[in-house]
């Protein structure tokens, strides 16, 4: 379809000079309109072959040009004029392609109303053009395909008043039939909107439940792997315990009870089960580091000794692969291993000598449990044995009376030097007190009174004092209270 591609005027004067019809298709910015527009396709561009084809914007300059002229009732409208000026037809609201091609058909052999340019000229000058013009462009109106432009042709034919009276009915019909389809548009818009809403809370819903059931799966993961490796931990540990008893039964002959239950791992508590016969003992060192082993409570502290003997020359290769020393622990260790060491008991303090390695830890009360320094033997000066003879311990006996003599008397001899001192002070206070009442240059002051002045010592502190006077009641005050008990 192929439009005029000039101004108004110059279509006009193109239709006058070759004697065509000219078609002028106002269009709006609504639904209608738009659909209009694409009706004119091929089809009606080769019916339109002898027409001159105008199409204008309802809000162009043009337009409102054209409607000076020719009443535009409503958008979308579609008008055929003579050449010589006469409206041929008009189409109001929608069309379709096929009833277009009819129309054209139909309508381009002629005029079919007496409607010229002057009636519409008048019709324009009168009150329709001026009031209700704006009112058919502002409202979007949506007329039938045929029978609105049936009714529109013999309408031109009806008196002015009629034709207004119709337009208003029409306009009135219009306007309740877009109220309902606006209506029905909220309806249906409500409707989508609470069901996209119910979607969105459904969706959320199984996500929501998606994420519990992975949050469980993952977690019954988490539980399954926490017990593989559990029991790889027991297992490890009952190994750890028979290779423990293999070795102690090829140190000293004898096989150690073992329970046929799986062996618990081993608790970092000082407390041991009451069914077990061991002793947890710590061998530490002075500098630093500590090794902990499980000995029978019948091994005597020369098995502790050989055990760790043993364990120096294996460079500290322990079965609890839990106990790792440090390079510089080890040095120690090694140290006390070279230059010989001995056991020290904190608690009560007692170093052990070689007559008291063949004691037992169970003897020595270090069942279930027990701490042993190991110390150099050139140590053993500094640190007191508990079992010394009996002239050692009466000497510490005598010693400590000297002290407490000694401390006795000092205190004795310190309390009698500040009695003293503070006595001499006493005297001393005294004398400067008469001294200072016999000096001449006292001072006299206005009423004829005489202030009394002395100095108070106590110990190496000097006081300047106001003495009471029995005689003057006036005298007996000290900073404005009185001083005598009346």
């Amino acid at each position: 379809m192929e439009w005029f591609k000039g101004e108004v005027s110059d279509a006009i004067k193109s239709v006058k000079e070759e004697s065509k019809v000219l078609l002028v298709f106002i269009k709006g910015t609504d639904e209608d309109s738009s659909f209009v527009s694409t009706q004119f396709d091929d089809q009606v561009g080769e019916v339109c072959c002898n027409v001159v084809c105008l199409q204008l914007e309802a809000s162009s300059h043009a337009a409102v040009q054209f409607s000076a002229v020719y009443a535009v009732l409503t958008v979308p409208c579609i008008y055929l004029i003579g050449p010589t000026g006469q409206v041929i037809d008009i189409k109001l609201g929608r069309i379709e392609s096929k009833s277009l091609v009819d129309w054209i058909q139909k309508s381009g052999s002629g005029p079919v109303n007496n409607v010229n340019p002057a009636t519409t000229s008048n019709i324009s000058k009168n009150e329709l053009h001026d009031d209700t013009e704006q009112t058919f462009r502002s409202d979007i109106i949506e007329p039938s395909v045929s029978s609105m432009s049936e009714t529109q042709t013999k309408n031109y034919e009806q008196p002015l008043e009629e034709r207004v009276e119709c337009a208003y009915q029409f306009i009135q019909t219009q306007r309740q039939l877009k109220e309902e389809e606006t209506r029905k548009k909220s309806v249906e818009a409500e409707i989508k909107r609470r069901e996209v809403g119910k979607a969105m809370n459904e969706f959320k819903e199984r996500q929501r439940q998606k994420e519990i059931e992975d949050a469980l799966a993952e977690r019954r993961k988490e539980e399954a792997e926490s017990r593989i490796q559990l029991e790889k931990l027991r297992q490890q540990i009952e190994e750890d315990r028979k290779v423990r008893e293999e070795k102690w039964s090829r140190l000293y002959g004898s096989q150690l009870k073992t329970s046929g239950t799986p062996v618990h791992p081993p608790q970092e508590s000082l407390q041991s089960s009451s069914s077990s016969d061991e002793v947890r003992l710590q061998l530490k060192s002075l500098e630093g580091g500590r090794i902990i082993h499980r000995f029978p409570a019948t091994a005597t502290i020369y098995d502790v000794r050989n055990w760790f003997q043993e364990l120096v020359s294996c460079d500290f290769q322990m079965e609890d692969s839990s106990q790792v020393l440090s390079e510089a622990d080890r040095n120690n260790f090694k140290n006390l291993f070279l230059q010989g060491f001995r056991f020290l008991q904190l608690y009560p303090k007692r170093i052990f000598g070689p007559e008291d390695e063949s004691q037992s830890l169970r003897e020595l009360g270090y069942y279930p449990s027990a701490a042993l320094f190991l110390v150099l033997n050139k140590s053993n000066q500094a640190i007191t044995r508990s079992n010394d003879g009996i002239v050692s311990q009466f000497y510490n006996i005598i010693s400590s009376g000297f002290s407490t003599t000694y401390g006795l008397i000092g205190w004795a001899v310190g309390g009698l030097y500040s009695l003293g001192q503070s006595l001499v002070s006493t005297l001393t206070g005294s004398r400067t007190q008469q001294s200072n009442s016999n000096l001449p240059g006292n001072t006299a002051y206005p009423n004829g009174s005489k202030k009394n002045r002395s100095v108070r010592r106590q110990g190496n502190v000097a006081r300047l004092s106001h003495m009471p006077d029995s005689s003057d009641d006036e005298q007996a005050r000290w900073n404005g209270n009185s001083t005598e008990q009346l």
